[in-house]
């Protein structure tokens, strides 16, 4: 209980879904495993992303997934890029809110407020893992769905966690199920 009210406090969770694990990949896999997603739902995934913020969503069984690229002539990334590829269609964005190959910080909160003015029904993703920490994370302020990170880059503790701003649709009602990975608290 302890350990919760802390991390709620760190990001200011206001909500208090919270998912602990071992690692951000059991978190990603578990994740996958039970987000329903409609046929041909599109998700949209970063090349610049965390290996494990690409594999286990391509995994996802029945989807399209789609690229936002990091700008192969300057190595920049250039936001109007991911907004061209949202459309209708679009279920679930995920992305980084530090780029690991340049070391970019992402402007999350600009990102998320225009991507839900193109479709204010997308699930947005952040992988906080590289920004937590140098920075304050406000998952509140930022309009996330999911955020996730490890106190392993953090504090050394190998345990990673996963907000989640509301109780999502999941193929099983299995919100505790997301928890299953031999987690020692």
């Amino acid at each position: 209980t302890k350990s919760k009210s802390f991390i709620n406090k760190l990001i200011n969770n206001k909500n208090k879904h919270l998912i602990l694990s071992s690692s951000i990949s059991q978190i990603n896999f578990n994740l996958c495993n039970f987000l329903y997603l409609d046929n041909d739902a599109e998700v949209i995934l970063c090349n610049f992303s965390n290996d494990s913020c690409i594999e286990y969503f391509e995994d996802i069984q029945n989807i399209i997934i789609k690229y936002w690229r990091i700008n192969e002539k300057d190595n920049t990334i250039i936001y109007k890029d991911l907004y061209k590829l949202i459309n209708e269609n679009t279920k679930l964005v995920v992305i980084p809110h530090v780029n690991n190959i340049l070391g970019s910080i992402i402007n999350v909160k600009e990102i998320i407020h225009n991507i839900r003015l193109i479709n204010n029904k997308v699930k947005i993703y952040v992988d906080g893992t590289a920004y937590l920490p140098h920075r304050n994370v406000d998952v509140y302020s930022n309009d996330c769905d999911f955020y996730a990170f490890s106190f392993q880059k953090f504090l050394g503790f190998k345990i990673s966690v996963l907000y989640i701003k509301n109780n999502p649709s999941f193929e099983y009602d299995a919100f505790d199920k997301l928890m299953i990975g031999g987690i020692q608290y």
